[in-house]
């Protein structure tokens, strides 16, 4: 969720008032008016398009040349907090929203270590990563897709469940080995469980495996419907959490925290309602450091973990500023520039990472050719009437991005090649993003509305930067002749109009994260399709790559960046320029480099490869 940045004095940005009586045809909930700014300038015409800036993100950290220390607790305090369950079964959306079991439970694969920042450095580990070379084994050794049909999957021999004597649950399974009859019941339950999160959302019977069985005591044998198995394949590599079938069955389910049981790098032994939740290190985990001065040493490195349930900002600010958590933003608390500046004002030597932010911008209804935006050079004109480099300059004090837009700037697209920096974009398409105000004009006479004409963009009120952004836009596009009504709705009844597709023009909300997933944004009769857009290259596009994820890396990813390139030639939005966002940590926090999502779904799977200098916090003074 983007956050507000605040106004900023800036020429030829921001109309200096916002009459919102006029913002919608029926009766809009009214926001919060912003400070009215000083009133703008008007901005000046290039005579040629000017050249985009791009600030740099944060050059990655080198790898570390300290040898790793054993002891002391990561102190952390996400948004998600524990979750607000126990049990990825019963939870009712993917199991990665569960940051706790992350710590305690393992899927059968994970993101490599070794291709992060503390290794080859091809992937920052800060989105969901669909790349079967970046992903390693894990509860599974090996695995075999026999064809179109099956997968053999290799349970690893040796892993035990995690054995507290206090635990009632944790003496159930008595610190037993994991076995291919845990799997087996593991997904089963995971896919045909009343309310089960996979059952819910793959609805389809093809989307779901065909036969789950274990032919010995570490092999599991899968089942699909032809033409779906890089999808099952997916879900059950790094999705779907293992648990010890006799635990499970003999309590029902883990809504109970006393009823954590897993196979994990640390053990849940104490949960605080509302306030903390305490984890300690797993003596029989089963995984080594992979690289680095640590190689081959026992993980994981701390002695335990302490989540601080912490909803306040100001207050996870504070508690970061006293040295009582260690890292703060890491994915599920957005810092931006002014928290980070308060930070580095009363603390120093901090470590800093940024990265772009989720990008926004309006959507246009693609099913009504009577519109004018229907037009591709109309979408064209609205794009190059936005002069995004004066935005980053001006509203973002240049901690910002010019366009994110098909798909983010993380190291993992660039390094498959499905992204390049704004200046490697074809000439054809990279114009219609540069700021051009006589060009855009020109396109609109072309297209056949020199005098302009009027549209209407929906919003939701749940964040004031929404409606400042709008408001950006609506002075930019004034300039060309686009009369923009603002359209403020209280976001429930914003989610039930986009949902529905019963917006009128456009729709202001996230156009991708990253995870290359929110292209199903443009497929026909998903939810997100606010575009109502139905284009057979995009489809064919999401088809194809869905064939060969996880099967064929290079042929999957080189469909996913022709299938980029053509959405981003094809102006269906007209993205916002994206701020940096920011992961702070303390210089006690070792083997850390920013990362947050391990894997496909793995948020908050880094603990145990990062380390504590407990010497060098005590001589800090913590």
């Amino acid at each position: 969720m983007r956050k507000k940045i605040g106004w900023l004095l800036m020429s030829g940005l921001v109309v200096s008032s916002l009459v919102m009586a006029s913002c919608a045809p029926t009766t809009p909930t009214t926001p919060t008016t912003p400070t009215t700014p000083t009133t703008p300038t008007t901005p000046a015409t290039p005579t040629t398009p000017a050249a985009p800036i791009t600030p740099a993100p944060t050059a990655p950290a080198a790898p570390t040349t300290e040898a790793p220390k054993y002891g002391g607790v990561l102190n952390v305090a996400p948004i998600a907090g524990l979750g607000p369950i126990f049990d990825p079964i019963k939870h009712t959306s993917s199991p990665a929203g569960l940051l706790s079991l992350a710590q305690t439970n393992e899927n059968l694969m994970e993101g490599d270590w070794t291709k992060g920042a503390a290794g080859s450095n091809e992937n920052d580990w800060l989105t969901y990563t669909p790349i079967l070379k970046h992903l390693q084994p894990n509860l599974a050794e090996s695995w075999e897709v026999i064809d179109e049909e099956t997968i053999i999957w290799h349970i690893r021999k040796g892993v035990h469940y995690g054995l507290n004597p206090n635990s009632e649950a944790s003496r159930l399974a008595n610190g037993r080995e994991l076995d291919a009859e845990d799997v087996v019941f593991s997904v089963y339950s995971m896919y045909e469980a009343p309310k089960a999160p996979y059952l819910i959302r793959y609805s389809n019977p093809v989307e779901r495996p065909v036969a789950i069985t274990a032919s010995d005591k570490y092999t599991v044998v899968v089942k699909v419907t032809r033409g779906y198995l890089p999808g099952i394949f997916q879900r059950m590599a790094s999705s779907l959490l293992i648990l010890p079938r006799d635990v499970y069955q003999q309590y029902g389910n883990m809504l109970d925290w006393r009823n954590s049981v897993g196979t994990g790098p640390y053990m849940l032994v104490d949960v605080v309602p509302d306030s903390t939740g305490t984890f300690i290190r797993n003596p029989n985990y089963w995984q080594t450091d992979p690289v680095g001065p640590g190689k081959d040493n026992q993980l994981p490195y701390p002695d335990g973990i302490k989540f601080f349930l912490i909803k306040d900002k100001s207050t996870r600010l504070a508690a970061f500023r006293t040295g009582k958590i260690d890292l703060i933003g890491e994915g599920t608390n957005t810092l931006l520039l002014e928290d980070v500046a308060s930070l580095e004002t009363s603390v120093r030597n901090l470590s800093k990472k940024n990265v772009p932010g989720s990008p926004y911008g309006v959507r246009f209804r693609m099913d009504r050719p009577e519109a004018p935006y229907f037009d591709i050079r109309v979408r064209q004109a609205l794009n190059m009437a936005i002069d995004r480099e004066a935005i980053v300059r001006d509203y973002y004090q240049g901690n910002g991005l010019p366009t994110d837009y098909p798909i983010q700037s993380f190291r993992i697209w660039i390094s498959m090649g499905v992204d390049r920096p704004f200046e490697e974009w074809p000439e054809e398409y990279r114009e219609r993003y540069v700021y051009n105000p006589e060009k855009a004009k020109q396109l609109l006479t072309e297209a056949g509305y020199s005098d302009g004409f009027k549209m209407e963009v929906l919003v939701s009120a749940r964040e004031q930067t929404y409606i400042d952004d709008l408001m950006i836009i609506q002075e930019y596009w004034s300039k060309i002749g686009i009369d923009m009504i603002i359209d403020v709705r209280e976001h429930a009844v914003f989610s039930s109009i986009s949902a529905g597709k019963t917006h009128k023009d456009a729709v202001y909300s996230g156009v991708g994260d990253g995870s290359l997933y929110s292209w199903e944004s443009y497929r026909p009769g998903e939810p997100s399709n606010t575009y109502v857009l139905d284009d057979p290259v995009i489809n064919q596009g999401i088809d194809e790559f869905a064939r060969y994820v996880f099967l064929n890396d290079d042929k999957a990813y080189e469909i996913a960046a022709e299938t980029y390139n053509y959405i981003a030639k094809q102006a269906y939005v007209v993205d916002f320029p994206t701020a940096y966002t920011y992961t702070l940590w303390w210089p006690w926090l070792k083997n850390y480099h920013g990362e947050y999502v391990l894997g496909t779904s793995n948020n908050f799977g880094f603990t145990k490869y990062i380390w504590i200098d407990q010497d060098l916090k005590r001589s800090m003074g913590y």
